[in-house]
Formats: structure tokens, sequence, C-alpha cells
């Protein structure tokens, strides 16, 4: 999240749209402040992501404005953002379920021992995946998810397949990797890793 929003928050002219920002340190806390957005940066943010249990504040653009769920049975990650257009309108943080309801899907999960377990999906991850990078996973996302990407971190570049259906237990076979899928992994890792 560091990196998403520290590369969102640019130095720029005094017309810009000013939003709160507040970029999480390494222990998770920040300390709220005001920044002028850059010019292409149209949108004032504000994020939670459910696994790191992270907020984060600051000036981007319309794409990224999107929510991200990932559910693999032994975790969850959600990303929730809000934005705007009008300045300092980033105030609140959205609002992530601790307890979702049920949506009546069920698809397969992967938990180390098998990959033919049942999952029942939750809120709005009305879709079944597979997903296949160094290791063969399966869960309930959402439809935004269902793309193929890759991510280069420098030394390390991840690909992921990703393939994605709409009806009961039909994530039986693998595919590849997706952008979304890719961001929750890393909060994922970076949380795992982080205590």
């Amino acid at each position: 999240i560091d990196v998403i929003i520290t590369n969102l928050v640019i130095c720029t002219p005094s017309d810009a749209l000013n939003c709160y920002q507040c970029i999480p340190d390494s222990s998770g806390n920040c300390t709220e402040g005001t920044a002028t957005c850059a010019t292409q940066s149209n949108r004032c943010i504000a994020l939670t992501t459910a696994l790191s249990e992270e907020n984060a504040k600051g000036c981007g653009v319309p794409e990224g404005c999107v929510d991200g769920s990932l559910n693999l049975g032994t975790a969850r990650s959600v990303l929730k953002t809000t934005c705007c257009s009008t300045n300092l309108c980033n105030t609140n943080y959205p609002a992530v379920s601790s307890n979702p309801p049920p949506n009546g899907k069920k698809c397969y999960f992967c938990d180390g021992q098998s990959c033919n377990n049942t999952l029942i999906c939750v809120d709005d991850e009305n879709y079944c995946s597979s997903k296949l990078n160094e290791e063969k996973a399966r869960g309930c996302g959402l439809p935004e998810g269902c793309v193929d990407g890759s991510l280069n971190l420098g030394t390390a570049r991840t690909v992921l397949k990703t393939t994605c259906c709409s009806t009961n237990l039909c994530n039986t076979n693998y595919p590849g990797k997706n952008p979304l899928f890719i961001c929750l992994e890393i909060l994922q890792y970076f949380a795992a890793f982080s205590y």
C-alpha cells in the first residue's frame, strides 16, 4: 500500500485537488496530513485492507478506485476504496465487514493437502477462481480479478494466470494470474511477515 499511495502523491500546481493524506509506516500507523494532488490525480482516495488491517489516504486516478476480494479458504484478503473529487473529501475510511454473510456460491479451495475442499463464498464474491503462479490455488473472488497479469518487483517477477467461472464448484482447471490477485497476494505476503 505504501508504494501505491506514495506513487500517487506528487508536487503539483496550486489549482489542483487537495486530499487528506495518511500513508502507513512499517508498523501500520500514520499521521494524517494533507496533500496537493498532481494534475493527473483527480480523485481523493481512502482505502482499507482487511488482511493487513491498514488504512491509507491520498491522491489517485479513477482507475485506482477499485475494490477487491480474494478468499482462498485458509485466508481472505479484502481491499475497499472510496473515491471523491472535491477538496479534502476523503475524510472517512471505507468499512470492511468482519463477518460478511454467505451468498450461496460454492467454490473449491486448496488447504495444502487437497484442492477439492468446498468453500462457501461470502459477500459479493460471486465467481470461483483457479490461479497458478508458483503454487496452485482455488477460491472465491470478484469478476474484476478474472484477468491475467504480471508484476516486476525488481529482483522477482510474478506471473499470475487465472480462470474464473460463475457456477458452483466450477473452478477445477488451472490457467493463470491476474493483477488484482497479485496486489492482494502482495498484501498477504507482507502481512504474513510483518509480525
